[in-house]
């Protein structure tokens, strides 16, 4: 996969960086790394590629690995040190004019961390000029995750996700 930030217990970044990139943000990495990919990371690159990216680079609302979002820590024992490093890895990966696919999926209501999360994530981008996309959104207006069981046929085009009204709506 490329260009990897993390240990055996956190990823904070997974892809390569071209002209071209598309950011992805996620719930939290599978076991995925750089140099072994897993069925998402598959999807994601492919989606990316049927939409004009060269590649793309993997970001989450939290590090944690897990293949199962809800083996994720409980809202009183997640650790807060490590959404404020992984926030500020975030803010340094993503640059000015980044298009950035919103990818987190329904999960992220499981948690009030993954959504204090984003809203910090959101606040560090918020003057970056991003263009935001989406696969489609869940049944609660939340953008679905790239699971590979969900899409069957190719997503041949991103949709536009109006990510500052999502934000300005976001409950924590």
């Amino acid at each position: 996969m490329g260009f990897y930030k993390g240990d055996e217990n956190n990823r904070f970044v997974l892809g390569n960086k071209s002209e071209k990139t598309l950011f992805v943000i996620g719930l939290n990495p599978s076991k995925a790394n750089d140099k072994q990919a897993d069925p998402t990371m598959n999807r994601v690159k492919e989606f990316a590629n049927q939409n004009g990216f060269d590649t793309f680079i993997m970001l989450n609302l939290y590090p944690k690995i897990t293949s199962q979002p809800s083996k994720l820590p409980n809202d009183i024992d997640c650790d807060e040190d490590l959404i404020t490093l992984n926030v500020e890895v975030i803010k340094d990966a993503i640059p000015q004019n980044a298009t950035i696919l919103a990818a987190w999926g329904g999960n992220i209501n499981d948690h009030k961390y993954l959504r204090r999360s984003l809203h910090l994530i959101g606040k560090q981008l918020e003057k970056r000029n991003c263009k935001w996309l989406k696969i489609g959104d869940t049944q609660c207006g939340d953008p679905k995750h790239p699971n590979p069981l969900f899409y069957k046929p190719p997503i041949d085009k991103f949709l536009d996700f109006d990510f500052k009204n999502y934000f300005e709506h976001l409950q924590f």
